[in-house]
């Protein structure tokens, strides 16, 4: 092998080989679900529903007072909802599967609804102060 391949070989290699060259390895951190909310204990608001039957007619939450957020359990079937005062319907809104956790914050909480999306659903629901 010639000099020149030999020293574009080696040059190649040193680049490939230096983490500078990738960038550092860096993790993501992600925000936290509800910015405050793990600054402080938990304390349960004093409120849970459970098995909330989620049917074809959008519903909002009752939310006890005190509450400031929430943490809601999708059973059955999968459910959309939306957190801007506009009810969701059985084809927009964010999705959510059976077996998914919606974390609910404290200035979406009164403006959250919920829809099936096709057979009914249930939920339970946890509030938090």
């Amino acid at each position: 092998m010639s000099k020149y391949w030999t020293g574009l070989l080696l040059c190649v290699l040193g680049l490939l080989l230096t983490p500078s060259a990738w960038g550092a390895e860096q993790t993501y951190q992600s925000p936290p679900l509800c910015p405050g909310l793990l600054d402080r204990p938990l304390r349960n608001a004093g409120g849970t529903q459970t098995a909330l039957t989620i049917s074809d007619t959008a519903i909002s939450l009752t939310v006890p007072t005190g509450a400031n957020s929430a943490v809601i359990g999708v059973r059955g079937a999968s459910i959309r909802y939306r957190d801007d005062g506009t009810a969701p319907t059985a084809t927009t809104g964010i999705q959510v599967d059976a077996g998914d956790v919606i974390v609910v914050c404290s200035g979406s909480i009164a403006r959250f609804q919920m829809i099936r999306t096709a057979g009914d659903a249930t939920v339970n629901i946890l509030y938090y102060q």
